[in-house]
């Protein structure tokens, strides 16, 4: 009977562990599951290390532009309410003209008591109040925007790598958030802070340049040649991932630029395609313009970095001498070096490295024999 009853209960509890996905550490699985997990933690750790410096370098980003901004908003709100002593000067202007004609003659009938014109704030004053505020705004949203991602990358990782839990257990909470992220668009939510950061200094500038033109005429042009210069370079490193692809330069609003610029490019060389396409001399230059028509559809599809790595993939045998070169030069030690030339015969060899004994530049050969000369007189 107590035998029996015994069964029963290591039955039951068995059924509950299997109902709340805790399998036993010997389980056949589980040696798949934390190869799953081991892998997946380092990547999972390097992207939450983003999250977290991208955060950090934007809280403190708003807490000097907020302060700034907020100091100036102190000055120039008043000019959007009255002020007491525009009133006391009216009254005061009354008084001086009764008084500075005392001999004036005076009508029988009591006159009603003067008063000040109602208060309209000034229509620049309006317009600088409302940039700064909506960019003050902006930038406040913002930090707590980082904050909150902050938060985020602590969560996932508390919830993606628990302790003391089966391989399979750990393995499938950190599938499930991993499919959140990618559902929820979290690294859009990511882009998104740099951008409403820049547009809410570009807000900034606008109300400074307003604000500046009602002061003073000369600190004026002189901010404005600034900032004129500044958004000209700013301009240029956001279309200059477009133009050149390998280019390190890049802003926020790249991404919104890529969409107009190769759609305005797809439209242009579909309708050189189709033009030439009917004039049998100009083949080569139809076969050219529907190259570059299939280029831009791709930027458009698929983004810059596809289009990039292609043309990675075009230029891999200049991109493979400059790795083997750079490899030469920084490696050192002996063991690098064996390693190293033990690897170069595959590295020439290989079917998905073109053909470098025929192509590869001189002093780069000359770099390759006076290293191998070096290391075999070493050992």
């Amino acid at each position: 009977m107590a035998t029996g009853l015994n069964q029963y209960r290591t039955t039951q509890r068995g059924h509950r562990s299997h109902q709340k996905g805790e399998s036993s550490f010997g389980d056949s699985s589980g040696p798949l599951f934390s190869m799953y997990s081991d892998a997946t933690e380092k990547e999972d750790n390097k992207m939450t290390d983003r999250w977290k410096a991208d955060a950090d370098g934007i809280l403190f980003f708003t807490g000097l532009f907020s302060a700034a901004t907020a100091a100036l908003l102190a000055v120039t709100v008043q000019d959007l309410r009255p002020n007491s002593q525009d009133t006391s000067a009216f009254y005061l202007g009354n008084i001086y003209e009764v008084l500075a004609d005392p001999n004036a003659t005076r009508s029988s009938i009591p006159s009603p008591v003067a008063k000040p014109p109602p208060f309209s704030p000034p229509r620049y004053a309006v317009w600088v109040n409302s940039l700064w505020f909506l960019s003050l705004v902006m930038s406040l949203s913002c930090a707590l925007w980082a904050t909150s991602l902050q938060q985020w990358a602590r969560r996932y990782i508390r919830l993606t790598q628990p302790e003391r839990c089966s391989p399979e257990r750990r393995a499938r909470m950190r599938g499930f958030f991993a499919k959140g992220v990618k559902k929820m668009h979290i690294p859009w939510a990511v882009e998104g802070l740099p951008t409403l950061l820049h547009l809410s200094l570009f807000l900034f500038f606008g109300g400074l340049v307003i604000f500046l033109f009602n002061i003073n005429q000369e600190v004026f042009t002189y901010v404005v040649c600034w900032i004129g210069v500044f958004s000209m370079v700013y301009v240029l490193i956001t279309v200059l991932p477009l133009i050149r692809l390998h280019s390190p330069y890049y802003t926020p609003l790249s991404i919104l630029a890529q969409l107009p610029y190769a759609g305005i490019l797809y439209a242009t060389f579909k309708v050189l395609a189709s033009v030439t396409s009917h004039y049998d001399r100009h083949f080569f230059t139809s076969w050219h313009y529907r190259n570059l028509r299939d280029r831009y559809r791709g930027w458009m599809l698929g983004g810059v970095e596809v289009i990039a790595e292609e043309m990675a993939l075009d230029q891999s045998l200049d991109i493979d001498v400059g790795i083997l070169d750079w490899t030469i030069g920084a490696l050192g030690d002996d063991d690098s070096l064996e390693k190293f030339f033990e690897a170069v015969p595959g590295f020439f060899n290989s079917k998905v490295v073109k053909d470098l004994r025929e192509d590869l530049p001189d002093d780069t050969s000359t770099r390759l024999s006076d290293t191998l000369d070096r290391f075999l007189i070493v050992q």
